[in-house]
């Protein structure tokens, strides 16, 4: 996932899937980035929401499904300038993950949301680098 060219401010730089061994669950590492000029720091809540199939249909699974009871609000988050941010979610057996959806909505402001495609996300597993300007 990468911060639109256009934008700047609050955005989601990438996002890494990596499979819980023996379970159904995934843990996800989310960088954030805060590009906006002169910015205060962002604070807020990342949620993540799952499209695929299940049981032959096409379905999305919100943050309150994926996260059982711990994290319903979602992952909060407080930085400056670049946060990695990491959690875990866990799909139902039987479904099939196609995409992935970071939201992230900063307290006091307008929610961001980037999408991946999961193989991209999965290939992210091994770690993620920044290049700096």
């Amino acid at each position: 996932i990468g911060i639109d060219g256009s934008r700047s401010g609050l955005g989601v730089h990438s996002i890494a899937l990596a499979p819980v061994k023996n379970t159904n669950a995934w843990n996800f590492t989310v960088t954030l980035v805060n590009t906006a000029e002169n910015a205060d720091s962002a604070r807020g809540k990342l949620t993540v929401a799952v499209e695929g199939v299940q049981n032959g249909k096409l379905t999305t699974l919100d943050w309150a499904h994926l996260s059982g009871s711990g994290g319903k609000d979602g992952v909060p988050f407080a930085f400056k300038f670049f946060q990695q941010v990491q959690g875990s979610l866990a799909l139902p057996k039987g479904f099939v993950p196609n995409r992935i959806a970071v939201t992230l909505q900063p307290d006091g402001g307008s929610g961001v949301t980037r999408k991946l495609d999961w193989s991209q996300a999965l290939a992210s597993q091994h770690g993620v680098i920044i290049n700096m300007p």
